[in-house]
């Protein structure tokens, strides 16, 4: 994730343009397997650190979101205008909380992500009916194609000026948060399987590719 404050400062182009040129340069390190002898020379509390920061990161987010809606039991207004209010409100956070804490000792089937990413699906799929993403409804779901590529106007400057000024700075965020901790992450969960469960190369090739496809 590149910083609001780099980003402000960058045209749409140039922040693709950034995001390109990091995918690339960590999907041909994992593929030619560069990154592996790195991996091996990293400290575990590096990558520990990694996983805390991140997590405190998203438990930050989330505390603030709750706070800013304001509200216990939701809105009292009629139909589609409280459904907003639902999707953070103080009752919530506290059965996530709740459902977390219950739940953690099972780390193979995480039964509270199942339960929210239910629960977010539903309220995103009532909100898309009855708003729409202009204030209107939507006649139903289907592929959605964007209406121009990025490709059609970038120029060789957005390259330069994206890659210096985003791209190489998150180059080594990306390297420890996407594909390093998620590596050590998998053979957290599963302790009893052949390690690395997801090596670094696969891990890498899949999140480089994903964005290098998804950029544009």
């Amino acid at each position: 994730m590149i910083p609001k404050k780099v980003t402000s400062k960058l045209t749409a182009n140039q922040i693709g343009a950034a995001g390109f040129c990091t995918s690339a340069i960590i999907f041909a390190l994992c593929a030619s397997r560069l990154l592996s002898p790195i991996y091996r020379l990293c400290p575990l509390p590096l990558i520990r650190g990694i996983q805390l920061g991140t997590g405190l990161s998203f438990v930050s987010k989330g505390v603030t979101s709750v706070l800013a809606s304001g509200n216990f039991l939701g809105s009292r207004a009629p139909g589609l205008a409280a459904l907003k209010y639902w999707s953070d409100n103080y009752i919530i956070a506290l059965i996530a909380f709740s459902m977390v804490i219950v739940f953690y000792p099972r780390k193979r089937l995480n039964f509270t992500a199942i339960v929210l990413m239910c629960y977010c699906l539903v309220i995103g799929l009532i909100a898309v009916y009855g708003y729409g993403a202009d204030g209107g409804g939507v006649n139903g779901i289907g592929p959605a194609f964007p209406q121009s590529l990025m490709w059609s106007n970038i120029t060789a400057n957005d390259f330069s000026v994206g890659f210096l000024n985003a791209g190489l700075g998150q180059l080594p965020l990306t390297l420890l948060n996407s594909v390093f901790a998620t590596s050590k992450l998998a053979d957290d969960l599963f302790p009893d399987r052949p390690q690395p469960v997801a090596s670094i190369s696969a891990v890498g090739m899949f999140v480089g590719l994903m964005n290098l496809i998804g950029v544009w």
